[in-house]
């Protein structure tokens, strides 16, 4: 299994000791890589906040054609246990709101569209549903697929053949697997020496052989895939969502499941074909998210 390694240069700001525009170009992209390859391994070594505006932010400021910015975050190469498929849809990243500028930059690129293809402001809505902490999966009802890298995932049907739980059966589309953070907390992070509900799905999906702890999550039911369509979520209007996204975040946010936010998505079709997709994320849809100072 390839790993990464954080560059010397890039420590100290990693560690919040020295500001990121002290890093050269290179290095950067070097320690953008690295950062996502850590989170997706399940390993973050920073926040989520202090990744996408720190890190991020700083590499599209400088280089908004790197490569790395053109297409969805990648899974580290080699990381999980299982066939390479070739991805029949494309899974894309999600564009991320932190503040209320980002949000209202969001809204008025939907009003533009809405107003392009006919559709009064006011009457456009927005669902917004829970964004799980977990492991995006697609699955093609023959084949259960990690996001991946360059078009290719990793078939995970191993570890639903070894009995991890769908809610609600197969369905075809997108879902998160996830783990119960109540049996997290209580029965996986000081016996197995777990950081994040996320180190138990990539450790699972990346055990050549299943270990016990693995094994006893399943068989307790803890370990889930839940389709996001299955999600309930609530449908407001676009002016409420732009006003009040941080209580909506809030609320879509109590579940039995680790969450970082909540996913704002406008219903209408003509819209969403109006605004269309980027290489790297669909721009009818927006994750919003906490503040460093409001994260656990």
């Amino acid at each position: 299994m390839l790993e990464l390694f954080l560059p010397s240069a890039a420590v100290d700001v990693v560690n919040g000791v020295r500001p990121v525009s002290m890093l050269t170009n290179d290095v950067l992209a070097e320690t953008v890589i690295y950062l996502n390859d850590a989170y997706r391994r399940g390993n973050p070594v920073v926040s989520d906040a202090r990744y996408d505006q720190e890190f991020v932010a700083e590499l599209r400021g400088r280089l908004p054609e790197h490569p790395f910015l053109q297409a969805p975050e990648p899974e580290p190469e080699n990381a999980f246990v299982g066939d390479r498929f070739r991805h029949r849809v494309s899974m894309l990243s999600t564009e991320k709101a932190y503040t209320q500028a980002e949000v209202a930059s969001f809204c008025r690129a939907v009003r533009a569209a809405a107003a392009a293809v006919g559709f009064a402001p006011d009457t456009v809505l927005i669902r917004v549903t829970p964004k799980l902490d977990g492991m995006a999966i697609y699955d093609y009802g023959d084949a259960l697929v990690s996001r991946g890298r360059n078009g290719f995932g990793t078939d995970l049907s191993r570890l639903f053949s070894a009995g991890v739980t769908i809610r609600g059966g197969r369905q075809v589309g997108a879902g998160e697997l996830v783990v119960v953070q109540k049996y997290f907390e209580e029965q996986l992070r000081e016996q197995h020496k777990l950081k994040h509900p996320r180190n138990f799905v990539a450790g699972m999906a990346g055990a050549d052989n299943l270990k016990p702890h693995h094994l006893q999550a399943i068989e307790d039911k803890a370990c889930v895939l839940i389709p996001y369509g299955s999600l309930a979520g609530v449908t407001v209007p676009l002016a409420a969502f732009e006003q009040d996204w941080e209580r909506l975040m809030m609320d879509a946010q109590q579940l039995e499941y680790l969450c970082d936010g909540a996913i704002g998505e406008v219903i209408d079709e003509h819209i969403k074909a109006e605004m269309g997709s980027t290489s790297h994320h669909h721009r009818w849809m927006v994750a919003v998210k906490r503040n460093d100072a409001e994260a656990t």
